[in-house]
């Protein structure tokens, strides 16, 4: 409210994150550092407020972070401490090299984020929570998961109520992906009794972790935890865990994850969207015997979720025909043909 400069110059510099997001991602650097000079010229010329102009240096290393380019989140962050103009670097600068670093899976990352937090630490500025956690990521990313509680009990130390839900999750993910369910559960319990609310991305890590161990039993498990604590189950972790049980023909707890999901007090539409449809009618097409029994699982699906298959979901049953070593070449042939004319009858393209 007391910035001198007009509001829209304001509203540009709140949408320059999203700008510089969009691109990174099409991984423009030049353009990037491009927006970045523009803004701080425009700042120079109508007396921008210190604060801002280190708002406009921290995003440009956020957007190199997202990037994974090092050594420009490097020469951002050097940019930053030579502005005179500017407010010097804060913890959210710090923390968004270190991200870069994880980003960017460099050789050593650990160290080198080690080495940075230090470098923060001595310029004054206590590791935040932020920082904390990316640090625990190196870690794990690291196979060195020990290291990683060590952290979590460093952040402890500090203040009990330190640690979040990320901190927690990233842990019990670790653990999950290792096979040892036990710890797993046993870091995810401990953020509860540290009253810590796990929301549904906390959940769904461990789901989709036990998924990809092919125990499969145990994510069902983890989706009954998940809806005990009224959390909706979601279309991504279904998504998830059906492709998993589908990809290892483990048909029984296929067909035991869809009577879950469709037992789920939720908006059905929202979790059987078509991508999930999809994937039960590729995998029926996998498990059926006839057309007319294909035919079915179509119409039960429509009647019931509103699905419209569409070139994937007839694609998937043609390229099932084709790759089917049960039926000889021109039986495949004939298969295919009558889906490719069901598929021309609905107008698919």
């Amino acid at each position: 409210p007391d910035s001198p400069l007009p509001q829209s110059l304001k509203a540009f510099l709140s949408q320059f994150a999203e700008l510089a997001e969009t691109i990174a991602f099409d991984t423009q650097l030049s353009a990037l550092r491009g927006m970045r000079d523009l803004l701080l010229d425009y700042y120079s010329k109508n007396n921008g407020r210190a604060i801002e102009r280190r708002m406009i240096h921290n995003t440009y290393i956020k957007g190199c972070a997202r990037l994974g380019e090092f050594e420009a989140a490097v020469d951002g962050f050097s940019a930053l401490q030579s502005d005179r103009d500017s407010e010097p670097p804060s913890a959210r600068s710090f923390s968004k090299v270190i991200q870069t670093i994880i980003v960017s899976e460099r050789n050593g990352s650990v160290n080198e984020a080690l080495k940075w937090e230090k470098k923060m630490n001595l310029s004054g500025i206590e590791s935040d929570l932020a920082t904390h956690n990316l640090i625990l990521l190196a870690h794990v990313n690291a196979g060195d998961v020990e290291s990683a509680e060590a952290r979590l009990d460093l952040m402890t130390e500090i203040d009990e109520d330190l640690p979040d839900e990320v901190s927690f999750t990233t842990i019990a993910k670790a653990y999950a992906e290792l096979g040892d369910f036990n710890k797993a559960e046993y870091w995810f319990r401990e953020m509860e009794r540290r009253g810590r609310r796990p929301d549904s991305v906390a959940y769904g890590t461990i789901i989709l972790a036990c998924a990809k161990k092919g125990d499969f039993s145990r994510a069902r498990m983890w989706i009954g935890y998940m809806q005990e604590a009224g959390l909706e189950l979601n279309s991504t972790v279904l998504n998830s865990v059906l492709n998993a049980s589908s990809e290892l023909d483990d048909h029984q707890e296929f067909e035991n994850l869809v009577k879950l999901a469709e037992g789920a007090e939720v908006n059905k539409n929202a979790i059987f969207n078509n991508i999930i449809c999809n994937i039960i009618l590729k995998h029926k097409a996998k498990t059926s015997t006839s057309h007319e029994d294909i035919k079915k699982t179509i119409q039960k699906l429509t009647n019931q979720h509103n699905f419209q298959p569409d070139a994937p979901a007839y694609n998937a049953i043609i390229r099932f025909y084709l790759g089917n070593p049960n039926l000889t070449p021109l039986q495949a042939l004939r298969d295919a043909e009558i889906w490719l004319k069901e598929m021309k009858k609905n107008q698919v393209k």
